[in-house]
């Protein structure tokens, strides 16, 4: 990978330019071993071929790592660290330090427990997921998107 410019410098690409793409889904609502109402939602990330963004785990110092958050809480909490894949290691000589990445289109796993009651009528789920998208030449600002998710109501 490359070195990216520095994210405070102004890219000549404008900021709203749809190098990635983000969609979510509810997996079944089920119960779990403490009684709560558990699902899982996969985020799905399409992110164009000459782009990337920092993953999960990046370290402080350098670019901003990508974020997911869910929402409203209450009824919902994330319960559980986000599992997704293994991220690229590189060094970056812009940052000075050893990036991580993802690229292509990674899938992501957020563990989710809502109130039990309202898991036979659950609400519109907001899942935020924060990255900062690169290329080798330039970076994009940070951007938050926010995915809306109407899960299936639990099966009694």
């Amino acid at each position: 990978i490359a070195a990216c410019s520095s994210p405070k410098e102004t890219p000549a690409v404008a900021s709203t330019s749809k190098v990635v793409d983000w969609s979510a889904s509810a997996g079944p609502i089920r119960e779990g071993s403490d009684g709560s109402a558990l699902m899982d939602v996969t985020i799905k990330g399409a992110i164009d071929g000459k782009w990337h963004v920092y993953s999960l785990t990046q370290t402080s110092g350098g670019p901003t790592p990508m974020t997911i958050t869910v929402g409203p809480t209450p009824p919902y909490e994330k319960v559980a660290d986000v599992v997704g894949p293994t991220p690229t290691k590189a060094p970056d000589a812009e940052f000075g330090i050893e990036t991580e990445t993802y690229s292509g289109a990674p899938v992501f796993i957020v563990p989710v427990k809502l109130d039990k009651s309202i898991a036979a009528s659950p609400p519109v789920l907001e899942i935020k997921v924060r990255s900062q998208a690169c290329s080798d030449k330039l970076c994009l600002p940070v951007k938050t998107t926010t995915l809306q998710v109407t899960p299936e109501p639990a099966k009694s």
